[in-house]
């Protein structure tokens, strides 16, 4: 654990905005995080499904709550998200006086979005409680995958003034799609005479786009045209959030969505990005698991001097735009989207799998 803090803390301290991801019942690091914090930037964390199902298997840190939720008559889906909204809003209560201190812009924990849901709100399971009044802990937002067919369901949560981490964004067209989901949903809330409330963070899975690219091309060539596709994404974004009508819902209340940079511990991707992220303003997003787990943060993340990052990245993106002349971008971006949307699926059926394994454990034990 002290390693994977300290990688942190030196990544923070060169000023650039955190998100950490695969936190569950971690909660010896996350008060360590908050207590250490001192005003650097953790603009939030996220609990995520696989770091649940890791931390289920490994010990008994959520038994108790299991037994308790068995008690009161939940169990699949339902006790699946009971044990999830759990642990974000103990992280969530930890991190929130860093919430208050930074005015909403620091502080967030996300929590896992049911991939079995519909896309309809109003037929949403049981196992998505959009009415549960713990879903309105101000720094507590839901995770989702800005898939097309969930766009709709993005729209309804932003009108609930529920905030969204909005992930599996792989191009500008996958960008602006969501933006504009988003965008009309705060026009929605104004035209109701509603101040638009939800707070979006867009995540980009760089990491998984090099994956993608490394089938095609060496290393070298795969992530020069990761840079590019993330240059033309960031490029993008900045001028989008500039347009009148984004302008408009943002002087009447609305919060202008954040980008969000997952780079996993790919030392090459922040070498070449960093100072990228940091002149869009957008937030770092890596690892953070115990010490018995693995850490995927580098020690050290190499930094590039700031001035001149337009001029680099105009010549970053001329080159790295001849590497992947020929590239069908949208349909690699697309691929990506739903091989990744698939493997969501499949930890939580994992997730179910273990508790329900877990589950019989405990009840046999009592039993006894």
């Amino acid at each position: 654990m002290g390693r994977t803090v300290t990688t942190i803390s030196d990544l923070i301290d060169s000023g650039q905005g955190l998100w950490l991801e695969g936190l569950a019942g971690e909660h010896a690091t996350l008060s360590l995080l908050a207590d250490n914090r001192q005003g650097h930037s953790i603009a939030g964390l996220s609990v995520t499904l696989d770091a649940c199902d890791r931390v289920l298997q490994a010990g008994k840190v959520f038994d108790q709550l299991i037994q308790e939720k068995l008690r009161e008559g939940f169990y699949g889906g339902r006790l699946a998200m009971e044990l999830l909204i759990a642990d974000a809003l103990h992280a969530a209560n930890l991190m929130l006086p860093n919430f208050q201190k930074s005015g909403g812009l620091n502080g967030w924990v996300a929590v896992p979005y049911s991939p079995l849901s519909t896309n309809d709100t109003a037929n949403m399971p049981e196992t998505v409680p959009l009415d549960d009044a713990r879903y309105r802990q101000p720094n507590l937002m839901i995770s989702i995958a800005g898939l097309p067919s969930r766009l709709p369901t993005i729209e309804s949560l932003i009108t609930l003034n529920i905030s969204l981490n909005i992930g599996l964004l792989f191009s500008s067209l996958q960008l602006r799609a969501v933006a504009e989901t988003i965008l009309q949903a705060f026009e929605g809330c104004l035209i109701a005479g509603r101040k638009p409330s939800s707070s979006c963070f867009l995540t980009i899975p760089v990491n998984r786009l090099l994956a993608g690219f490394s089938h095609l091309f060496p290393e070298k060539s795969a992530v020069a045209c990761v840079n590019a596709v993330l240059l033309e994404i960031c490029l993008v974004a900045r001028d989008l959030f500039e347009t009148r009508r984004w302008q408009r819902v943002m002087e009447f209340g609305a919060q202008r969505p954040r980008l969000v940079c997952s780079f996993a511990g790919s030392i090459e991707l922040c070498r070449s990005n960093l100072s990228l992220v940091r002149e869009i303003g957008a937030v770092c997003s890596v690892a953070a698991r115990c010490q018995d787990s693995g850490s995927s943060v580098p020690d050290r993340i190499p930094t590039v001097p700031d001035g001149k990052a337009g001029h680099r990245d105009q010549q970053q993106q001329s080159a790295s735009g001849s590497i992947c002349a020929g590239i069908d971008i949208e349909m690699l971006a697309n691929s990506l989207q739903k091989d990744e949307d698939d493997a969501l699926l499949r930890s939580w059926i994992s997730l179910l799998d273990t508790i329900a394994r877990k589950s019989a454990a405990l009840t046999a034990v009592c039993h006894v």
